[in-house]
């Protein structure tokens, strides 16, 4: 099988990477179609436009039978989901660009997948043997969006479930939402990168030296700042504590609203808060074998009831103690995470989880992650989507 992947954002930054790596052990070859080059681009992605006019249309390997390619076309995604009127010409430019570089590697898409409401108009682009959606989020959740990018979201997901071939969803409560529309919709929970995660238990793995002097014991995060975490409960846990250093480790991904909340701009008033930055993916397991205690201070809203945080795998494998919101998809954890429904509860919860010395645990919860790896995960997918072309191949629908 070839399979095509219209990732919703940039290979660098896209966190379905795992997932794809894994699935190219069983596939003949991946192409993952990176976002577009468009009109907008010298505006709004300088430096990767700047690099496309040096190597023009390029296909890089990136792994075993993995390849990225940059497409071309006339606006983003976020700009013809509000415009419509402009897909049509989108669609041609990026189908052809996607059927160029299918050439040029001597694929023929068997499936195609996209991941975002926004890409509506490449779902069936490819005239692939079956076409697919993968739901990681309930986007019409979100907590900034307007009335009418909500209601744009909504129309243009049940249009892509309608039509879809299959369905991929990552929470229990996305399936229960999506299989009413689609009854090829199987519930694969989100997974990560276990032996990477894991070299955060080796010795071998080194502290960087950006954080080396820095105090333990150390509470850490890893994941993007935006809207849905709770920074009020960050700073609470900085305030209550003043001994415990608190390390952020991500990009800002928040709208301009949230840069401008006050819980934002509380996080610089806190000395024990160090927030880093972004850091290669490659770097993450040295950073997070410096946590004591890994935390997700997530707001429990309507959105993050869909939500499956990936990171709870990268927590999971490297042993270390987890404190969480009360998120109903981590439920099935809870013998392994300590849940905390208010501020107060949290902070006590990490300190019970910094007096934890049980060795038995430690390895449960990376037992817990080695039977939720990626490729685990990407078998399953591809045992589903053999099942399907075997059901399909009966009838006229691929002859």
């Amino acid at each position: 099988m070839d399979l095509v992947f219209f990732n919703s954002r940039d290979w660098e930054y896209f966190p379905r990477k795992p997932h794809i790596k894994a699935l190219s052990m069983y596939a003949s070859s991946i192409l993952c179609v990176d976002t577009p080059i468009t009109l907008l681009s010298p505006i709004i992605h300088l430096n990767k436009f700047i690099k496309f006019l040096k190597t023009g249309p390029n296909i890089k390997k990136i792994g075993d039978n993995l390849y990225l390619f940059t497409p071309l076309s006339f606006f983003p995604y976020a700009v013809s989901h509000v415009f419509p009127i402009l897909k049509p010409l989108d669609k041609i430019l990026m189908t052809y660009s996607t059927n160029w570089a299918l050439k040029k590697l001597n694929m023929k898409c068997t499936i195609s997948f996209i991941f975002n409401p926004h890409q509506d108009f490449l779902l069936k682009c490819l005239n692939a043997k079956l076409s697919c959606y993968e739901a990681v989020d309930q986007y019409s959740a979100y907590p900034e969006i307007s009335i009418k990018d909500k209601k744009r979201k909504i129309d243009r997901e049940l249009k892509i479930l309608k039509e879809a071939d299959l369905v991929f969803v990552t929470s229990n409560n996305l399936y229960k939402d999506k299989v009413k529309y689609n009854k090829n919709t199987y519930f694969i929970p989100n997974t990560t990168d276990i032996h990477h995660f894991g070299k955060a238990r080796s010795n071998k793995t080194l502290i960087p030296k950006d954080i080396a002097h820095i105090c333990h014991p150390i509470i850490g995060f890893i994941g993007n700042i935006n809207a849905l975490l709770n920074l009020d409960l960050v700073c609470h846990i900085a305030e209550s504590r003043p001994h415990w250093s608190i390390i952020i480790i991500g990009n800002i991904t928040g709208t301009r609203m949230f840069k401008q909340t006050i819980a934002f701009k509380n996080l610089e008033k806190y000395r024990n808060i160090h927030y880093i930055g972004w850091r290669d993916y490659n770097d993450l397991p040295a950073y997070l074998k410096s946590f004591d205690v890994c935390i997700l201070p997530y707001k429990t809203s309507e959105y993050m009831k869909y939500v499956y945080p990936n990171k709870i795998h990268q927590y999971f494998s490297s042993g270390k103690p987890v404190v969480s919101t009360c998120l109903p998809e981590l439920t099935p954890f809870k013998e392994f995470i300590r849940f905390a429904k208010n501020n107060e509860e949290f902070v006590d919860a990490i300190e019970k989880s910094l007096d934890e010395d049980d060795y038995n645990l430690v390895l449960k919860r990376v037992k817990i992650a080695d039977s939720n790896s990626s490729e685990n995960r990407a078998k399953r997918k591809i045992e589903i989507i053999e099942n399907l072309l075997n059901t399909y191949g009966t009838t006229s629908r691929f002859k």
